[in-house]
């Protein structure tokens, strides 16, 4: 009859009465109940900064005097007890538990984006589409923002990124992104080290512009666009076609009314 068919049939005190000739045994008993009773679960009570691993991928960390799990899908995983618990969460999920409110950062699992704490939950802060997409050096998170939809968050106000498409130049503004010039010249949008190159010599009427007085032709070619008020509007027709060159870094439009 196996131990645990025993205690099922006597209860713990018969079990206690039937080993007692035997006080190494119920050493290892009582250890073990000890054991079991000492381990963490999530909505025990806790002290802020309190931490501790239920298993290898799993933290658990103190919200609010209770704990509240914590995600470990880094290489290191969750380590380490007492005051001496270290959560590897480099890299992470949206949603995933965090426990550091202006500090703590991972790549997505994924690495096309950047996730922030926030109210002790992992939030997609900015995207991460450019070839780098987000690494880390050490201690240090790198996102590659060079690349972004028009959908994604950003942080940086003022940072310009090629859309996914490449037909235009997209700028950080309050958290979003916004579209800054369209790109619809046979260059398009592209990132040449620390510089932005949008073709903007050819537009739509209506299309977004940063440059006031920047011409295009439109994409019929049949009229020549100025930018006015960040909108290309109609200078004038081009009946015979709208055309351009380029010599130098500048640009030449010739429009045959």
């Amino acid at each position: 009859m196996g131990f645990n068919r025993i205690r099922n049939l006597l209860g713990l005190n018969g079990l206690v009465r039937l080993l007692a000739p035997f006080p190494f045994l119920l050493l290892l008993l009582a250890l073990a109940a000890g054991a079991t009773g000492c381990k963490k679960k999530v909505g025990d009570k806790c002290k802020p900064d309190q931490m501790a691993c239920v298993d290898p991928q799993t933290a658990l960390i103190c919200v609010s005097g209770a704990f509240s799990p914590m995600q470990c899908r880094g290489a290191a995983g969750c380590a380490g007890a007492g005051e001496a618990v270290t959560c590897d969460n480099k890299f992470a999920l949206v949603g995933d538990g965090c426990n550091k409110e202006t500090s703590d950062l991972a790549c997505a699992s994924d690495k096309k984006g950047e996730l922030r704490c926030k109210d002790n939950k992992l939030v997609l802060a900015s995207g991460c589409r450019g070839a780098k997409g987000c690494y880390w050096e050490t201690t240090t998170l790198h996102c590659d923002t060079d690349i972004a939809d028009l959908a994604d968050p950003c942080e940086d106000d003022g940072d310009l990124a090629c859309s996914v498409d490449g037909r235009s130049l997209l700028k950080c503004a309050k958290d979003r992104y916004v579209v800054e010039n369209t790109c619809k010249g046979p260059k398009t949008c592209k990132v040449e080290g620390t510089k932005v190159h949008c073709d903007d010599d050819m537009a739509d009427l209506g299309d977004p512009c940063a440059t006031e007085g920047d011409l295009a032709c439109s994409m019929d070619k049949k009229q020549l666009l100025s930018c006015h008020d960040h909108k290309f509007k109609v200078d004038q027709a081009c009946k015979r076609g709208c055309s351009y060159t380029e010599k130098d870094d500048k640009t030449t439009f010739d429009c045959k009314p």
